[in-house]
């Protein structure tokens, strides 16, 4: 496991400690969560690039 920073081991020590609870809404949240980190990394458009070859290698040559 990594090493935890002292606000991630607090939040570990009071979840084992049974001292947090679920927020109300946390099907909407992992809903809108989950929702977002797939429009994320979604691959939906393409873009083409054409340059002279003396562009790409660049102008002081």
């Amino acid at each position: 496991m990594s090493r935890l920073d002292k606000e991630e081991q607090e939040i570990l020590d009071g979840f084992e400690a049974g001292e947090l609870q679920r927020a109300p809404d946390i099907d909407d949240r992992k809903a809108w969560h989950q929702q977002y980190a797939e429009a994320m990394f979604k691959k939906d458009a393409r873009i083409n690039i054409r340059l002279s070859s003396k562009d790409l290698r660049g102008a002081s040559e």
